[in-house]
């Protein structure tokens, strides 16, 4: 009658299993709670030894006797005294990612499985107060030399390089780091072909791995753009990971997919032999070249890369017939939208096959006409007069022979007149006059030939003169 409403208790009943699993899943909770915990406190010590750190790079950055290449030399002894590094391995184990189980190659009665431990980067360069960048981002180039050991390839040297760009020189830059680091395990192999470690130089170098994740951590931030070749080797063997990053290897794939090697990619691009040496890479060297190669194509765009033989018979008639028959006609450039008239390319029948290719490749008219004498010549302002037939492009190469043709002169002189008669006055108009363009071909593809790496000829300055 007094409309009271009660609260009824029901018992549940737990088996033995269940209620042992609730306390395992609240133990496990805890441990979590308590590593985040200690996690975060690592993190803020890092953070404030990063600080000091980029400080002392900054102040270092401002020196007025600092050249290009200058090489900063880190003073481990004094870096140990941030508590961060001093402590490397806890550091390293509590901020881990994930571990990668990896087959020992040696059994020695102990577990037969090794954990290699990564880290990831994850300071923001904005919280750095001291930043060598003001907030921004900071561009490296990464090198590592490995040995192989019992657990397979390990660090023994690591090279970095932070990009310094200014007005003057926009691929300035200086050596950070320049390291070697003792393996954990036995060392089978020092591949001193490639890397250039020997015994002799490992003897005595007593800084850890942990040691390097720990200052790169506090070095590079998750923001900072890290550049390198294959870079997939280098970050597996400092068992760093990091989001921004160039990799010249993938960059500069040819066509097909295939990866060149960096010594081929100095070699053409940046006109600079690299790994010379019969002890061995240097990882600055590497590092340096994977730095100017990134540079240089942020500066000069797609077009430069190694054209393999296919992109080298490519022409202009052939690329600017693929744009007009892929893109759509709202999405093609605006000359293309405003001209639809056909392409036309008139010269020597060998000019002709060398320049425009099979009908396959291009839609191009193709007009045969030898020298300034033939009939053929024309259709040169038939196509350039306004009208229906009228070409949006006419590429055309008129041969004159001098020693056959006393007035070719008189002749060159109506045949530009005629044309710049007949064009429209919005017309584009190109000549080019060149004297003696096919003994230049020929001295071209011999110096081709010539510079090029595998070649023992050599081209000297007598001959470029």
């Amino acid at each position: 009658k007094t409309n009271r409403k009660y609260k009824v208790i029901l018992p549940v009943y737990i088996s033995a299993e269940e209620k042992d699993e609730i306390e395992e899943e609240k133990i496990e909770k805890d441990e979590r709670a308590k590593c985040k915990t200690k996690q975060n406190k690592i993190k803020d010590q890092l953070k404030q030894d990063a600080i000091k750190i980029h400080g002392n790079l900054l102040q270092q950055s401002h020196d007025e006797n600092e050249m290009k290449g200058d090489k900063v030399n880190v003073d481990w002894n004094a870096m140990k005294s941030y508590s961060s590094i001093s402590q490397a391995e806890n550091v390293i184990c509590n901020l881990q990612l994930f571990s990668n189980g990896t087959d020992n190659l040696e059994n020695d009665g102990e577990d037969d499985t090794e954990k290699r431990i990564f880290v990831p980067t994850f300071l923001q360069r904005k919280d750095l107060l001291c930043s060598i960048s003001y907030g921004y981002p900071v561009v490296y180039a990464l090198d590592c030399e490995m040995v192989r050991t019992s657990l397979g390839l390990e660090l023994a040297r690591i090279s970095l390089i932070q990009l310094k760009p200014t007005e003057e020189d926009l691929e300035g830059y200086s050596v950070i780091l320049d390291s070697y680091v003792k393996p954990k395990h036995p060392v089978l192999d020092y591949l001193t072909k490639y890397s250039g470690i020997t015994p002799g130089i490992l003897e005595g170098v007593n800084t850890t791995l942990e040691e390097i994740q720990t200052f790169l951590l506090a070095l590079i931030c998750k923001d900072d753009i890290l550049i390198g070749h294959s870079l997939e080797n280098d970050l597996n063997a400092l068992q760093l990971v990091h989001e921004k990053v160039i990799d010249t290897a993938v960059v500069f794939r040819s066509s097909d997919g295939r990866k060149h090697s960096l010594k081929h990619l100095s070699s053409c691009l940046l006109h600079k032999k690299i790994q010379q040496a019969q002890c061995g890479h240097d990882s600055i060297e590497d590092a340096l070249s994977s730095l100017l190669l990134a540079v240089r194509r942020a500066i000069l765009g797609d077009n430069f890369m190694i054209y393999d033989k296919r992109n080298h018979k490519q022409n202009l008639m052939t690329i600017l017939t693929r744009i007009r028959r892929q893109q759509g006609q709202h999405k093609q450039p605006l000359f293309f939208q405003r001209n639809e008239g056909p392409f036309i390319c008139l010269g020597p029948n060998e000019w002709v096959k060398e320049h425009v290719g099979g009908r396959d490749q291009s839609t191009a008219n193709v007009l045969q006409c030898e020298n300034i004498n033939s009939s053929s010549i024309r259709a040169i302002t038939s196509y350039l007069r306004q009208g229906a037939r009228s070409a949006s492009m006419l590429w055309a190469r008129v041969c004159v022979d001098p020693a056959a043709d006393e007035e070719y002169n008189t002749k060159i002189d109506s045949l530009l007149s005629s044309v710049f008669d007949t064009s429209a006055t919005n017309t584009v108009i190109l000549i080019i006059i060149q004297v003696g363009y096919d003994e230049a071909k020929n001295l071209y593809k011999q110096r081709t030939a010539a510079k090029d790496p595998r070649s023992t000829l050599g081209w000297s300055q007598t001959q470029e003169e």
